[in-house]
């Protein structure tokens, strides 16, 4: 009874028996496990950003130094991050070349000018040279009294040669004249001698009338009538003849000043346009001259100096140098990529990190992105395309006492975008491909 009262020992169950208990246990573990994610997934949000690169620049931009023609390094007067103030001389070019061309064109313009001064007295008819308006100061330079003192020589040999030309014209209209006048009287001298004989042939026909004549003394008498008639005329042609020469020689004198006053304007027209291209000139070389010296455009720090040695070659419109503006507020300028401009806007936030500080701790600061450039920029050097975000830096961080921000410093930039789930990560690339896949 004893023994049979006592329980019987249990036995262990079936090793088989327990596998679907712990397929179920184990379904369920990996079901709650996808579940879990699946709901964080959908349910937790996560901060979005865009990353991005670029520097510090000042708020207003720097300033590039250039010349127009460019030229050799005379002499250097500042060096990198030197202060400047607006106007201060920063380095000087050779004027050799400038000077040497524009002591050659100087040199042709006095002549000229010389020559223009004694073509208008010539024209005018008067004795004073006197240089156009514009290039008084000229008067007292030694090469231009030379050159007047040869323009004045010029003028009284040129104004002598036609002075003897028609001195010689006008005596030979004199020469003509006088000898108009001795015809004249020969004429009246024949006038005269005709009269008598006419008398004598009256008187004679009465006595031949009478018989007291013969005719053969009225036929000589008449001979001699016609004789002076004869002569009386050939005088009043070669008076008529000699006039014509007389109207000949004015001619040719009127001709002369004709000929010389043509020639004075014309020559006077060409050394006049002459002058306006060389004094067009001589403006340019001045004006270039006068930027020989290159100055600061305004106050502020230079940087980014190319022109190091005297004697080096600054090539036309190339920076010579940057001349950061003073007191402008430095700004973070950063790239931003094509495909995530979408996602930028003025007002967002945006962590900075300066990488440039030999720090434990890399410092950063939050700001906010002041402007988006309107338009994609092209870099010249690799030919990426990017935008460009103006992001404002806190005071705190342009006040800091532990290090002090410069531009061009390297700056990273995190900009703040919408908070999205890890689904709409995992799926957008795979609903993109799907649409895209339709539309074609």
């Amino acid at each position: 009874m004893a023994e049979t009262a006592l329980a019987a020992p249990s036995r262990p169950a079936p090793r088989g028996a327990l596998l679907p208990q712990y397929l179920f246990a184990g379904w369920g573990i990996i079901a709650l496990v996808f579940g879990g994610l699946i709901a964080w997934s959908v349910f937790a949000p996560f901060e979005g950003a865009v990353l991005s690169a670029g520097q510090i620049s000042v708020e207003s931009n720097q300033q590039a130094v250039q010349h127009l023609e460019g030229g050799i390094v005379r002499e250097i007067y500042v060096r990198e991050s030197d202060q400047v103030a607006e106007g201060q001389k920063l380095l000087s070019l050779d004027a050799t070349s400038t000077d040497a061309s524009l002591q050659g064109l100087e040199a042709r313009l006095v002549g000229l000018l010389g020559t223009e001064a004694r073509l208008i007295a010539e024209r005018d008819g008067t004795l004073a040279l006197t240089l156009r308006p514009g290039f008084e100061d000229f008067a007292s330079r030694d090469d231009v009294k030379a050159v007047l003192a040869s323009q004045k020589s010029l003028m009284t040999a040129r104004g002598s040669n036609l002075g003897t030309q028609g001195k010689i014209l006008r005596q030979r209209i004199e020469q003509l004249n006088t000898r108009i006048a001795g015809m004249q009287n020969e004429i009246v001298a024949k006038d005269d001698q005709i009269a008598l004989v006419e008398d004598e042939i009256s008187r004679f026909e009465t006595l031949m009338e009478r018989g007291q004549a013969v005719i053969t003394r009225v036929l000589a008498l008449k001979r001699d009538r016609a004789r002076l008639q004869g002569e009386k005329d050939a005088l009043t042609s070669e008076i008529a003849s000699t006039r014509v020469q007389i109207g000949e020689a004015r001619s040719e004198i009127a001709r002369l000043e004709q000929d010389n006053t043509e020639t004075v304007l014309t020559e006077l027209r060409d050394v006049q346009t002459r002058i306006d291209e060389l004094a067009e000139e001589r403006r340019s070389l001045l004006d270039r001259s006068g930027r020989l010296d290159i100055t600061a455009p305004r106050a502020g720090r230079v940087l980014g100096i190319r022109a190091h040695t005297v004697g080096g070659v600054i090539r036309p419109s190339e920076p010579i140098m940057y001349i950061v503006p003073e007191n402008d507020r430095l700004v973070a300028k950063v790239r931003i990529s094509p495909m995530d401009i979408d996602k930028i806007s003025v007002g967002q936030p945006a962590v900075l990190r300066f990488s440039a500080f030999n720090k434990d701790e890399t410092p950063h600061f939050t700001g906010s992105v002041v402007s988006v450039s309107a338009d994609a920029i092209v870099d010249e050097a690799t030919g990426h395309t990017y935008y460009e975000a103006t992001v404002g830096i806190p005071d705190e961080a342009l006040n800091s006492s532990s290090f002090q921000l410069l531009p061009g410093m390297p700056v990273e930039a995190s900009l703040r975008t919408e908070s999205r789930n890890v689904l709409s990560y995992l799926i957008k690339p795979l609903t993109d491909s799907v649409s895209r896949t339709f539309r074609e």
